[in-house]
């Protein structure tokens, strides 16, 4: 009996047909990953809008929440239960710019600038500054006993009184 001989052809198709069911279950395998892809990107997605949403009611609640600057009331009085009137008026400070400053012997002279094109001049005398003595350190209050702060945690000093107490009675018993 003879043993049929295959055809050479028949055998390349053969293996061609299972590359090629080889590569289409990688290619199904594939396709469900791009899908799980697509699927954690939509999540993302989503997750990202309702980021920028939460941050945008976060900003408007804090602008809700701020005060606005109100300097005419700041400059309101103050009327107390008591029936005492406070005048808490605060003045704006005024733009004030210094220009020039030229020292002579005890005085100085500033070209002081507060609105544009008025000049007005101030003449500042300048007091001796007292100069403070070291022996003056010498003569601060030193208390008699410093302060020695309680101990943070008391149970933690009691487990070595008592074993210095056990330790005194057992050594005069064993006397």
């Amino acid at each position: 009996v003879k043993a049929p001989t295959s055809d050479p052809r028949i055998d390349n198709m053969e293996k061609y047909l299972q590359s090629l069911a080889l590569t289409v279950s990688t290619l199904h395998e594939t396709v469900k990953g791009v899908h799980s892809i697509q699927a954690s990107l939509k999540c993302l997605e989503t997750q990202m809008g309702q980021l920028g949403t939460s941050i945008d009611e976060m900003q408007r609640d804090n602008k809700k929440n701020r005060l606005p600057s109100q300097p005419e009331q700041a400059q309101a009085v103050t009327v107390l239960r008591s029936g005492k009137v406070v005048d808490n008026r605060v003045e704006m400070p005024n733009d004030v710019m210094v220009e020039d400053v030229d020292e002579k012997d005890d005085e100085e002279e500033l070209n002081v600038m507060t609105d544009p094109g008025k000049n007005i001049k101030v003449m500042i005398e300048e007091e001796p500054k007292e100069k403070t003595k070291p022996d003056s350190l010498d003569t601060l209050h030193k208390s008699a006993t410093p302060y020695r702060p309680p101990v943070p945690y008391p149970s933690r000093l009691q487990d070595t009184k008592r074993n210095r107490q056990f330790k005194d009675l057992f050594d005069m018993l064993s006397k």
